[in-house]
Order: structure tokens, then sequence, then C-alpha cells
């Protein structure tokens, strides 16, 4: 069971780093007009934020951590960039 747990964490963190080098690519690369951006440094703290759950999903992999302490340091990391996303849109 906790291999699937870290596996999720992985997937999740992933998907996130993704996302915020998607929004980066969109945002310079292409002439898409948004009527919505984040700013730069937020993408790049996420994506900051998105390699350490990787980080703490391979360590619970391995057993470095127990899951309640990893689960808590995630929720920790994912409720910060939350905030840091609101934060800076308003």
């Amino acid at each position: 069971m906790k291999k699937i747990y870290c596996v999720i964490c992985i997937l999740f963190g992933v998907g996130w780093v993704y996302q915020n080098a998607n929004l980066y690519y969109l945002y310079n690369y292409t002439e898409l007009l948004f009527a919505f951006r984040l700013p730069s440094w937020v993408l790049y703290f996420e994506s900051i934020l998105g390699l350490l759950i990787i980080y703490f999903g391979i360590r619970l992999c391995k057993n470095k951590y127990a899951l309640k302490k990893t689960f808590l340091i995630i929720l920790t990391l994912v409720v910060t960039g939350i905030l840091i996303e609101f934060i800076s849109v308003a």
C-alpha cells in the first residue's frame, strides 16, 4: 500500500512540474493571449515545489520517511504553492 502512495506522490509532483513548464512555454513562446497570467517567479517556485514533492515521494519509496511525515510535508508544500499563487494574483 505504501508503494501506491509513493507512486501517487511522484506522479503528482511530475504533473505539477509539467503544468508549470507548459504554462511558462505558452506564456513566453507562443502567440496565445491570456486574460490571466501568473508571474514567472511563481511558475519557477511551483516547479521547485513539484521537484521537492518528487524527492519526498522517492524518499517514501526507499523507506527513509514515514508515511504520515511525508504526507504532512507534501501537504505543506502544496498549501504553500496554492497560497503563493493566490497572493501573486491579488
